[in-house]
């Protein structure tokens, strides 16, 4: 009789630790489930080859492999909810769209940026590309569902040595050189500075001619401009300065500069 009981106490035990364990398991599942919310596949279609280059000399260190410079390209998520990048594949060959497929568990935070280097080297990493890029051009493609849908491409031309590729806006804008490159980070132009103005004369009669000269630097892009011009006429209480815009494809220059106000018929073309 004994026996019989703590056999039936054991099994007992036995059931008490096994739901214990279910519900845990059950639970995990929930918050598992939740924390994979916050970076599903449904927004890939907001992600976008952002900037690359295919020419890296000193520009970006591999951080898995000290002393090298790698090419790489930047994916960029334009959506307002982070984006997972499960089942995805980057290439450089349209004919081959599942050249690399990327490793699942890896995401992009809303408006973030993630580097992938093209060293043909893939042991070393989930970030690390199974092709490297031509120097004399050639494509870019991100690709989703197995490979049959192509998610955002690009097809480049030579490329200068330290010199990225890139769009301006994020995401959205024309591919232009980029000068100073920035890997991880947005591509949007600083704020440029405006140095060293002067005029001649200084206080000037309503007819007298001035001649203005200044210097408009824009050291996010190492752009630095002197521009000058004379004006007759005019009161010169206040400046407009125009600046040519950059050719397409050109590193990304300033467009136009406001100092101050004038009548439209006032502008200097410089």
């Amino acid at each position: 009789m004994l026996s019989r009981i703590t056999t039936f106490v054991t099994i007992l035990l036995w059931a008490s630790c096994l739901w214990a364990l279910s519900t845990a398991m059950n639970e995990f599942r929930v918050h598992a489930s939740s924390a994979l919310q916050s970076a599903t596949p449904a927004g890939q279609a907001d992600l976008r080859i952002n900037e690359f280059m295919a020419d890296n000399v000193t520009v970006l260190q591999d951080p898995d492999e000290p002393g090298e410079f790698p090419d790489w390209i930047e994916l960029y998520n334009g959506g307002s909810d982070p984006v997972s990048l499960d089942g995805l594949f980057l290439s450089d060959d349209p004919a081959l769209p599942r050249k690399y497929a990327i490793p699942a568990g890896l995401s992009i935070a809303s408006h973030g940026f993630m580097l992938f280097y093209a060293d043909d080297d893939g042991k070393q990493g989930p970030q690390h590309l199974s092709f490297k890029l031509s120097a004399t051009g050639e494509f870019i493609g991100l690709y989703g569902a197995k490979g049959a849908t192509i998610l955002d491409s690009y097809t480049f031309g030579a490329q200068t040595p330290d010199v990225a590729s890139g769009r301006q806006p994020d995401g959205t804008g024309p591919w232009r050189f980029i000068a100073k490159p920035t890997p991880g980070k947005s591509n949007a132009i600083p704020a440029p500075a405006i140095l060293s103005v002067q005029r001649n004369p200084v206080q000037p009669e309503a007819t007298t001619s001035v001649t203005v000269t200044a210097v408009i630097t824009n050291d996010g892009l190492g752009i630095t401009r002197p521009r000058w011009s004379s004006m007759k006429s005019w009161p010169i209480t206040k400046a407009f300065w125009k600046i040519p815009p950059a050719p397409a494809n050109s590193p990304i220059g300033l467009s136009c500069i406001i100092l101050g106000q004038l009548p439209l018929a006032s502008i200097l073309s410089i």
